[in-house]
This record gives structure tokens, C-alpha cells and sequence, in this order.
């Protein structure tokens, strides 16, 4: 049963008010009622708000509500900060790349345009003495094996004789035993001893003779590459073919060229008209960057690469050739002992598969003749000169090639470049071929 002054029902003045933020109103009891009406007497008969603790409670929710959509705002600032700064470095790094792959692009095109002026003060001449070897062999390292292994010493197994009282209570018997196990005990070891010394004198033995045999083939190798050295000297100075021919092979070799360009340099000397033939595999046209430049699309955070026109990379490869072949005129003329050569015969080849019979090729891409005199006069230090019509005033060599149609020499060159019996340059007219790109 209600007592008399709580109302069977409740009116809507008597609930608390809800606040607007509440997503659901408070449920109301009986009990309930009850307790805050008669909070609500004790709250008037002292004289304070009847509402303030509920109104505390909002508030500080409130408060936390707010604390804690500020505190997802703040971090979802931070997240955005971190994305923009991440976004930031990305594209720094990507436009960083795109600069240093057009350096090196541009490096690399400075290289092949420079090919003939920047080894003007490259001095080709070979001076035989610092290519003589010497035998420098390390002294052997023997480790473990030099040093012998300690003898067993006796003392080491002898037991302690027995003294006092200990001999009087069977310490004589007890010492025999122990001195018969020792003495077992030291011939074992004496053995081990033999068997490991043997075992170490006979690796010591032939780790000695293979290092005497080492001495003795670099001995003989340097003393044959020496005595090449020496005919060589001697054959310049009588005008030998052989000699000329492997000297100036000498000379191409340590010719410095950017990397990927081929090594294989053949040369033949004919003394009867003081020619030297030289047959050069060229690089492929692939030495040339496919790539003109790189740049940053920020629309596609992507480092994106500018195709190098194909006129372009033929212009570039044709000039690339030329230089080769008046800078291996000029290194041999300047190389050449005087009087030893008064005509060369440049011919370059590369190797290609063919496209139609899938065979490899080694066609001819230019022929180049030129006598000392023809060559003598030009000018290679000038920056505006073109070495293709530098090239061609020296003696018309074929036509430049392009990667679509390889224009082809019949060589001029010696044949038999092993047997070192090089024939004089034939005058045959130039035949066309096409070779892959």
C-alpha cells in the first residue's frame, strides 16, 4: 500500500527534466518516485535545488562527452598530419629519383658525346717495362702444421708416492696400481704422440711442396710473359708484324672506354706498306638510354620515364661510332713507334643475331681508311666539330648506321688474325645489309 502522501501516479511536472542530449528519458518507478520526492523534501527543508545533483551528473557527462569527441578530433587531426607528412616525403622522395635518373641519363649521354675529346689528353703510348711481372707470391702460411705438437712428459702421469702413514695402511700397494695405469697411460699417449707427428710432417710436407710448385708456375709464368715482352720490344724495333701487331693490341686494350662497351679489339700489321689494320666491336645501339628524361606525375605519385625518339638514338649512336673510330686512329698514330705506320684501316663490327635466320651475325657498321697525312689535320678538341663528318673528310667511310637498317662494309681488314699473317685491305665496294636493332 502507497502511504498517503505519494500520489498513485506521476504526473509529467513531477519527473526530472531530460536534457535534449539523453538519448532515451529516464524510467520512472513507483520506488523511484518515492525516493526522489522525499529527496526532494529533505533537499527544500534544508534549502537547496532539488534538480543540483542531477544537474552535476549532466554536466560532467557532458564534460566527458566533449573530452572525449575532442580528444578523436585531435586525433584525427594528428592522423591527417601524418598522412600529409607521409604524402610529403613520398612525393620529395619521387621527385629526388626522377632528378637522379635524369643525372645519370644525362651522365651517361655526356659520356657518349664526350667519347673522342675527353681522351685527347689520354696518352695511348704503353711503356713495355711496367707491364713486366713479377713473381709475387705470398710466403705460406703453414698455421698448426710449423708447430709441433709438446712430447708427453712422464711427470705428467706419475702419481704422487704415497708418504707417512698412507705408506704404512696399503698406500704401497695402492701406489703400484696406480703407477702400472700410469705407465699404460703414458705409452698410450707416447703413441698418440707418433702417429699425430707423422700425420703433421706429411701434410707439412705437401702443404711445402705445393707451395713450391705455385713459386714455380708464377716463376715461369712471369718469366714467359716477360720474354713476350722483351721479343715484342725487340720486333718494334725491326718493323716484326708480329711484334707491331701485339703492341698495338697493347695500345687498344688499355684504351678506357664507359662500361658495356665490348673489349674484343683485334689488330694486323702489314709492314710492306706500313698498315695496320684494326677490326673494333662496337657496343649495340643499346648503349644509348632508351629513356630521355623521368618525370614526377604528382596525379599518379609515380616516376614516369620520356621515350627517347628513335631519330634521336640513331643520331646519338652514329656520332658514338665516329667517335670510336677517330679516337682509335688518333691513339695509334700517336702510339705508334715513328715511321712504323703510315696508314690505317679502322672496321667495326657488333655482334647481332639476325632477325630472319636467327643465326649470329657479325656485320660490318663502318670501314674507315686513313693515312697519316689525311688525319694529321683535323682539329678533335673543338666542342662544334662533328665526328661523323670529321670521319667521313678523312677517308668516306660507309655510311653511319641506324638501328632499323645496319649499313655494311666488305672488310678491309686482315682474315686470319691468329696466325698474325694479316694481307693487304681489299678495295671492294660496299655491300647493304640489315642487322637487328
Amino acid at each position: 500500500m502507497l502511504p498517503r502522501h505519494v500520489p498513485a501516479r506521476v504526473s509529467a511536472s513531477s519527473m526530472p527534466l531530460r536534457s535534449p542530449l539523453l538519448s532515451q528519458p529516464p524510467r520512472v518507478t513507483v520506488a523511484s518516485t518515492v525516493s526522489k520526492t522525499s529527496g526532494r523534501r529533505w533537499a527544500m527543508a534544508r534549502g537547496s535545488d532539488p534538480y543540483s545533483s542531477y544537474r552535476e551528473w549532466e554536466k560532467a557527462r557532458l564534460a566527458d562527452q566533449r573530452a572525449k569527441e575532442q580528444a578523436t578530433r585531435r586525433q584525427e587531426q594528428e592522423r591527417k598530419a601524418r598522412e600529409r607528412e607521409q604524402a610529403q616525403a613520398d612525393a620529395t622522395a619521387r621527385d629526388e629519383q626522377a632528378t637522379a635518373r635524369n643525372a645519370a641519363v644525362e651522365q651517361r649521354i655526356e659520356k657518349l658525346e664526350t667519347l673522342l675529346r675527353s681522351s685527347l689528353t689520354w696518352d695511348p703510348r704503353i711503356s713495355l717495362t711496367t707491364l713486366r711481372r713479377r713473381p709475387d707470391i705470398a710466403p705460406p702460411d703453414l698455421g698448426s702444421l710449423a708447430v709441433p705438437e709438446p712430447v708427453p712428459d712422464w711427470t705428467d702421469f706419475a702419481p704422487e708416492p704415497p708418504r707417512g702413514l698412507a705408506r704404512m695402511l696399503g698406500g704401497r700397494q695402492r701406489h703400484e696400481m696406480e703407477l702400472r695405469a700410469a705407465e699404460d697411460a703414458f705409452a698410450k699417449a707416447q703413441d698418440g704422440y707418433r702417429e699425430r707427428e707423422a700425420s703433421r710432417q706429411a701434410r707439412l710436407a705437401r702443404a711445402r711442396r705445393a707451395y713450391g710448385q705455385a713459386v714455380a708456375d708464377a716463376e715461369r709464368d712471369a718469366a714467359t710473359h716477360n720474354a713476350h715482352l722483351d721479343r715484342i720490344a725487340a720486333g718494334l724495333r725491326d718493323g716484326d708484324r708480329h711484334a707491331v701487331s701485339d703492341y698495338m693490341e697493347i695500345v687498344l686494350a688499355h684504351s678506357p672506354y664507359p662500361d658495356g662497351f665490348p673489349t674484343e679489339r683485334h689488330a694486323g700489321y702489314v709492314p710492306e706498306s706500313s698498315l695496320l689494320a684494326v677490326e673494333w666491336y662496337l657496343p649495340p645501339v643499346e648503349i644509348v638510354p632508351e629513356h630521355k628524361s623521368f618525370r614526377h606525375i604528382k596525379t599518379r605519385k609515380a616516376v614516369e620515364p620520356t621515350i627517347r625518339p628513335l631519330t634521336e638514338i640513331r643520331q646519338i649512336y652514329q656520332r658514338v661510332i665516329a667517335q670510336i673510330a677517330l679516337r682509335t686512329l688518333r691513339e695509334v698514330f700517336d702510339a705508334a713507334p715513328a715511321g712504323l705506320i703510315s696508314t690505317i684501316v679502322f672496321n667495326g663490327r657488333v655482334h647481332a643475331v639476325d632477325p630472319v635466320t636467327g643465326r649470329r651475325i657479325q656485320p660490318h657498321l663502318i670501314t674507315l681508311r686513313a693515312t697519316r697525312e689525311q688525319f694529321q689535320p683535323l682539329v678533335l678538341s673543338e666542342p662544334s666539330s662533328n665526328p661523323s663528318s670529321a670521319s667521313a673528310d678523312t677517308s668516306s667511310p660507309t655510311s653511319p648506321p641506324t638501328p632499323t637498317n645496319w649499313s655494311r662494309s666488305s672488310p678491309s681488314c686482315p682474315t686470319a688474325w691468329p696466325t698474325r699473317a694479316p694481307s693487304t685491305p681489299s678495295t671492294s665496294s660496299p655491300t647493304s645489309t640489315n642487322a637487328p636493332t
